[in-house]
């Protein structure tokens, strides 16, 4: 008999379903939910987010289609703007939402609209389907910048600012505003970007010497339009370089058979997110990194920076629970205590309907702060805030709910996710039987609650065990164990189901194995 030791535990995800029980990878189809960072090498699970704010569609048309954070009067607010053009601010301290004001000509939903704040006075700046627009932080003096004469509709309108100035994009062409607050021209780039060439997304290059243009070649998938019975075809993308005082663009990329939709710079770092053939495609620069079968794309709001590390904002499939799900994920390697790669932090199912269609929007807001007593602040966690909008698939496209949601990224002593980590599937040269598995955690506490499965050749479930405070473990216990009765196999795998209300950490799993034979 011998024993075989899992105690390199909660690493990154990988689409390969077999390797070392030990080799620290969690497979992609099934894990999601643990966290990585706080106790690095060790199980041990995330917190779930809150809703701070919830519409439906007799209160607004649509949901937010913007939100940006920014620090006024020394207490941090997400502002945002919703589908009938109202702009909130959210308290990220007491959580409290306010309608601030109108933007004079709404927000169309059915494109990506962009927005920025800008100006010698910083306001909001809001672009939406052939409309500019501004509103002060306070919501007052809502106005239009300019119509459509210089603006393309139904086209997705991102912006940045480059050089002093505001771009947005405007069909095969970008647009300017300058410090007039006025759009100077529509058609910044003479020659414009090839016909039927789409702008999708706006950066700045990370040394500072270009915007960087991400557009498709045609539009397929349109903006932020709700889904469709039309199946979105693969096209062509391109990166543009420009330099701010060439005419036109100052070099290009192309990226075949990719429908690239965003574009974030991390640190020295330059990411785009994009669906190719086999689902969403993540970039660095030219190369492609990964592929994330049965994931979307995300819309440019869903990209951020967290610290040295991507996070990705976007919905996907949970193939054990056949639903669309929003998923938070985080690639690279947040330091140097923690394994490099992707991971799955965040799976949210819609709470009242069915399904997740999309966000729009991901923010990191405040920092994990820790002060004496004596303090006047408040001691702060790190928070990241997102929307989301669900729908019913009965519904017939007529029942609509948005969300407002903050997240605690470290753990705060609330209620887990009931999140799952499986390991990879290690394969022996003869069939072997398990005989006995070892689980050693911290001490439990109460509402402690997990299931520990066994996992065989084609994903099969070979033993399944239940842990649960007060039923067949104690408070204070930190080693259980138990004998299945399983088939002989020549590949084991292990799943964990976190079930219980009150976060808790695994140490080290051991299975004693025999051998069983051919």
């Amino acid at each position: 008999m011998k024993t075989l030791v899992i105690d390199n535990l909660g690493g990154p995800l990988t689409r390969k379903p077999d390797g070392p029980l030990n080799s620290g990878l969690a497979k992609f189809d099934t894990s999601w939910g643990y966290d990585p960072f706080t106790s690095p090498g060790n199980l041990t699970w995330n917190e779930q987010p809150t809703s701070v704010l919830t519409l439906s569609m007799s209160s607004v048309a649509y949901g937010i289609t913007n939100m940006a954070s920014r620090l006024t009067s020394s207490v941090p607010y997400i502002y945002s703007i919703d589908g009938d053009g109202k702009m909130r601010s959210t308290d990220v301290k007491t959580g409290a939402n306010s309608v601030r004001g109108t933007l004079p000509y709404g927000n169309n939903y059915s494109m990506g609209p962009g927005m920025v704040f800008y100006g010698s006075t910083e306001k909001i700046f809001h672009s939406s389907n052939n409309r500019i627009q501004k509103i002060n932080f306070d919501g007052s003096s809502p106005a239009s910048v300019k119509g459509s004469t210089s603006v393309v509709a139904n086209v997705p309108t991102p912006m940045t600012t480059f050089l002093g100035k505001i771009y947005f994009g405007n069909g095969n062409n970008i647009g300017e505003i300058d410090t007039t607050e006025t759009v100077t021209t529509g058609s910044k780039l003479s020659p414009s970007l090839p016909t039927n060439v789409v702008v999708r997304d706006l950066e700045v290059t990370p040394d500072g010497n270009y915007l960087q243009i991400t557009a498709t070649k045609y539009q397929p998938g349109g903006g932020f339009g709700l889904p469709t019975s039309t199946q979105a075809n693969i096209t062509d993308s391109y990166r543009f370089l420009w330099n701010g005082t060439d005419s036109t663009y100052t070099s290009y990329e192309s990226f075949p058979s990719t429908n690239l939709t965003a574009n974030q710079i991390v640190a020295l770092n330059n990411y785009f997110t994009g669906d190719d053939i086999t689902g969403m495609a993540l970039y660095a620069d030219s190369q492609k990194l990964l592929s994330l079968p049965k994931v979307l794309s995300p819309f440019p709001g869903g990209l951020f920076s967290l610290g040295n590390t991507l996070g990705i904002a976007t919905t996907g499939y949970d193939s054990l629970d056949n639903q669309t799900t929003l998923d938070v994920y985080q690639y690279g390697q947040y330091d140097n205590d923690t394994q490099g790669g992707l991971y799955r932090i965040v799976r949210l199912p819609a709470p009242v309907l069915t399904d997740m269609l999309f966000t729009t929007g991901a923010i990191p807001v405040t920092n994990q702060v820790l002060l004496p007593s004596n303090a006047t602040n408040t001691n702060t966690p790190g928070k990241i805030y997102f929307n989301t909008t669900e729908t019913s698939d009965a519904s017939g496209g007529t029942d609509y709910q948005f969300r407002l949601w903050k997240w605690d990224y470290t753990s705060q002593g609330g209620q887990t996710f009931n999140g799952v980590y499986e390991t990879q599937s290690e394969n022996f040269s003869k069939k072997v039987t398990v005989k006995e598995v070892r689980i050693y955690t911290n001490p439990i506490v109460t509402e402690n609650s997990f299931d520990i499965q066994l996992i065989g050749s084609g994903g099969t479930v070979l033993s399944d065990m239940l842990f649960e405070e007060g039923v067949n473990c104690s408070v204070g216990q930190d080693m259980m164990q138990y004998n299945p009765a399983t088939a002989p196999t020549y590949a084991i795998g292990v799943r964990i189901y976190n079930y219980g209300y009150t976060n808790m950490t695994f140490m080290k799993i051991e299975l004693d194995v025999d051998d069983a034979g051919k």
